[in-house]
């Protein structure tokens, strides 16, 4: 895969609006793969875009299915923060109101393979 961002620092990663596709759960590689589609920004994106959100190192993941706020496969917010261990913990609501929270070493944000 080709890197669109290859590391996120505090609060450097925005994914509202992006389209929820898909999540792998690679258990034996530790990593996470959210496939997204990234919507129409200009100037950064005149088109919309495919994108995979990746987790390494991942030592806790979980997502609810409940949709407090009805059906939805959108980001509504995104939340990460760096614990003083270092590692990194990111939160997605999504428009259905769902969470779905990660905990690794490594966030990257990097386009699929054609």
């Amino acid at each position: 895969m080709k890197p669109i961002r290859q590391s996120f620092q505090i609060a450097e990663i925005d994914l509202h609006d992006a389209l929820l596709q898909d999540i792998a759960v690679l258990y034996q590689e530790k990593r996470i793969v959210i496939s997204l589609i990234l919507p129409q920004f200009p100037p950064i994106r005149n088109a919309e875009q495919a994108a995979a959100l990746i987790m390494e190192n991942t030592s806790h993941f979980a997502i609810s299915f409940e949709e407090p706020w009805g059906q939805g496969t959108y980001i509504f917010s995104e939340e990460i923060r760096q614990s003083s261990n270092g590692q990194l913990h990111l939160t997605i609501t999504l428009n259905s109101g769902d969470t779905i929270r990660m905990i690794g070493t490594k966030i990257s944000l990097e386009k699929p393979p054609l």
